[in-house]
């Protein structure tokens, strides 16, 4: 073959090496790897938009957590790692050093713990003039420890005088208080006390608007020791029964029974409740006590 015919074959070949080499770089190979970079461009920006809304929630987060910390800070209310029954009876009867005498009884019904806080819950109940069971609710609620009226029953019944035959109104009243206590670090110092605090004056809604009736303020005496429907509590309702507790005694009780000023007037097991009809001075009265299920 001549020198220059195989010059020229050879070059040919090497120019056919070189087109195949670039349509397979351009056709094949760096499409592929663009399509892979294009991937790897999404998978960044997807990246980067997940960290932008972590962010954004972080932000959020610790915006609302200064928030709740102002709160805390100027809401006065003390802590405590664990709450007993003495504690909080004692702190009860601090209240009544501000107030005055009340007559209260507390039971201690359950405990609920949740970790790093939890309550006590206490079945509370007694009676007094509306002022002061009034002070009595408010002191609780706003004093320096952290307690909650969940539950809160009140009413009205008369009460013979000390020195008269006269009658007085009172409060017979029913509540249940939860207790808190908290494992907390570095909690703002409580400058709020029972003493700073001062409760408005509330007129009282029990007290009639217009002259009551004679015969209501001399109501007669309970000489047979019957059933003071607002005294008592409901314990339990069967059919065509129920229990009754009074003044530290359970009675049984059906329709028609007679209590103080009236009588049992209706069982119903299905509401678990019981209807009194009371009859006070010629002023009718119906009084319902319904059955408290886990002290609520």
């Amino acid at each position: 073959m001549p020198y220059k015919m195989r010059n020229h074959l050879i070059l040919g070949s090497f120019t056919a090496l070189i087109f195949l080499l670039g349509g397979y770089l351009a056709l094949w190979s760096y499409p592929k790897k663009i399509a892979a970079k294009k991937n790897e461009l999404f998978q960044v920006y997807t990246q980067m938009k997940q960290y932008g809304d972590i962010e954004k929630e972080y932000s959020q987060l610790d915006s609302m957590i200064r928030e709740k910390r102002q709160s805390l800070a100027t809401m006065d209310k003390q802590f405590t790692s664990e709450e007993t029954f003495a504690q909080t009876y004692d702190y009860l009867n601090s209240i009544l050093g501000q107030i005055g005498f009340l007559e209260f009884n507390m039971n201690f019904v359950r405990k609920e713990d949740r970790g790093k806080f939890g309550y006590n819950v206490y079945s509370i109940r007694g009676e007094g003039p509306f002022s002061r069971v009034f002070q009595f609710i408010f002191y609780i609620e706003k004093g320096p420890r952290m307690y909650r009226i969940s539950r809160l029953n009140l009413n009205s019944a008369e009460r013979s005088g000390p020195n008269s035959r006269n009658s007085v109104l009172v409060i017979p009243f029913d509540m249940e208080v939860w207790s808190y206590f908290a494992k907390l670090d570095s909690l703002p110092a409580v400058t709020e006390r029972l003493a700073n605090l001062s409760a408005p004056q509330v007129a009282n809604p029990f007290q009639l608007a217009v002259a009551r009736p004679a015969t209501l303020s001399s109501l007669p005496p309970n000489t047979e020791k019957l059933v003071e429907v607002q005294r008592a509590e409901l314990k339990a309702v069967m059919a065509g029964k129920a229990l009754v507790e009074y003044n530290g005694q359970v009675f049984v009780m059906k329709e028609g029974d007679r209590v103080y000023l009236g009588q049992l007037t209706h069982i119903n097991p299905d509401k678990n409740e019981v209807v009194f009809t009371l009859n006070k001075g010629g002023v009718s009265e119906t009084v319902t006590l319904q059955l408290k299920f886990g002290g609520k």
